[in-house]
């Protein structure tokens, strides 16, 4: 399929065959050189003759409404010839345009910049990625001035740093081309990276915690405002070095990771953790702020290793790009160590067993060692769960704890697994034809989370004869 001619092409013909037109008919019809009165019908000059009643060439009655018209006309032959040349110009052009079209031109290549900028930053399929490749194209090949690209950056960084402006990954993969091509300079890059941290980073924490447990924080990221699938350049180090309490430090935190900024994948609508802490905070009653002091390096990979595994040992200072600490802080309310963390909700209406699914399976790992896995999958749930997950031996009631899932019912429907080593003690999991999955509600494994209030009260049963196999992914 041939793409589409773009508007100004066809702007361009339409208005050269409609110009050729006006001036052919114009300079057909004249201009009048006096005022003499003519019989409309055979053009007799009626100057001498103002009281006749009818025509003396035709016989024509010349005193009806619109039967004399005034002036004699001479036609004008430039007029003429210059509607001629136009509409002979555009029917050839029409012709070239109909070849071209036929042959997939891409028309982008001829577009002016100022239009690929504002097709790039549409909201059409269509138009905005010729458009987008079309000006990194043309910056790969050299075909931009200096002040073009400085034009296009200076916007880029303006619109990352707007959260409500709309934000298109070809800027950011401007923004890296550009430094990678040495056309754009460092300073640029960092002011790029750094309003990248600035505008997804952001601290989660529960709001309401009882006294006494510990207060899980997360630092999470939202989509990065970067380039996306060009290069793969970009990675960062994320290491948190204490947490804080009411602006103050009150404890070491050890916490180191890796993250690839970019990917060839599509960005996920979850927001990704990249620091997680739980402390014990010694406070009164009452409203507090705390957080976690963390630094980010970013760096760029030399080409030979991008899309590697050995991206995270280029750590060397000379490799960062950017060097930035930020304090992350969010109020927390502590609450009396008797008081409820999460209130369990009796609802026998609820049918629970219609988006909670446990997938049973036994593994072998590296070592040879048999493993029981549990992988329990959550889809649209109508209020939020915590269950402590156990297999039992129907006949001999022997049980196995596995551990505890939870998910909320604004979540993500995804799935949480848990893996038992299976020993001596527990052969009967492999060995028994009568198994039952046990779920049953614990409030405690709730506490941690930051959104989990109130969980159902209500248990869970799966009767399953054996524990399937299933290899582990090659």
């Amino acid at each position: 399929m041939a793409p589409a001619l773009p508007t100004i092409v066809l702007g361009v013909l339409l208005t050269l065959s409609l110009t050729g037109l006006i001036f052919a008919l114009i300079g057909w019809r004249g201009r009048r050189i006096d005022d003499h009165p003519l019989c409309r019908r055979c053009g007799y000059d009626l100057v001498a003759r103002d009281q006749v009643a009818n025509c003396p060439e035709c016989g024509s009655d010349v005193t009806s409404p619109g039967a004399v018209r005034i002036g004699h006309r001479q036609r004008r032959p430039w007029m003429i010839g210059v509607g001629l040349i136009a509409l002979v110009l555009a029917g050839g052009s029409a012709g070239i345009v109909a070849r071209l079209q036929a042959i997939g031109f891409d028309w982008n290549t001829i577009k002016p910049l100022g239009m690929l900028r504002r097709e790039a930053d549409s909201g059409d399929p269509t138009v905005f990625a010729g458009a987008q490749e079309e000006i990194l194209g043309r910056l790969q090949a050299g075909r931009l001035a200096q002040s073009q690209i400085d034009s296009i950056i200076d916007e880029s960084l303006a619109l990352q740093s707007d959260a409500d402006a709309a934000w298109f990954v070809w800027r950011g993969d401007f923004i890296e081309e550009a430094w990678l091509r040495r056309r754009t300079g460092d300073e640029t890059l960092k002011r790029y990276l750094q309003a990248a941290i600035d505008q997804a980073m952001y601290l989660r924490v529960r709001p309401r915690v009882r006294q006494g447990q510990p207060v899980s924080m997360d630092v999470c990221m939202r989509d990065m405002r970067l380039g996306r699938n060009r290069n793969h350049m970009l990675f960062m180090i994320n290491q948190a070095s204490a947490v804080v309490a009411d602006g103050q430090q009150v404890g070491d935190l050890a916490y180191r990771s890796g993250w690839t900024l970019q990917s060839a994948s599509s960005p996920s609508a979850r927001d990704h953790t990249l620091i997680h802490a739980r402390h014990g905070f010694d406070l009164p009653l009452g409203r507090h702020t705390v957080g976690i002091d963390a630094t980010f390096r970013i760096f760029v990979l030399p080409q030979g290793l991008r899309g590697s595994s050995s991206w995270f040992a280029a750590t060397r200072p000379d490799d960062w790009q950017l060097e930035l600490t930020r304090r992350f802080e969010s109020p927390v309310e502590l609450l009396p160590a008797e008081s409820p963390g999460v209130r369990l909700v009796a609802d026998p209406s609820l049918h629970m067993r219609r988006v909670i699914t446990p997938h049973p399976y036994t593994q072998t790992q590296g070592s040879g060692a048999p493993y029981v896995s549990i992988s329990v999958d959550f889809g649209a749930l109508p209020i939020d769960v915590a269950f402590d997950v156990s297999v039992r031996d129907v006949d001999s009631g022997r049980e196995e704890p596995f551990g505890g899932v939870w998910e909320a019912k604004d979540g993500y429907g995804g799935s949480m697994s848990l893996n038992v080593q299976v020993r001596e003690a527990n052969q009967w999991l492999l060995t028994s034809n009568s198994l039952e999955i046990i779920l049953k509600p614990n409030p405690q494994l709730a506490e941690p989370t930051f959104n989990i209030f109130e969980i159902w009260d209500g248990e869970l049963t799966y009767r399953i004869d054996r524990i399937p196999g299933r290899p582990l992914p090659q």
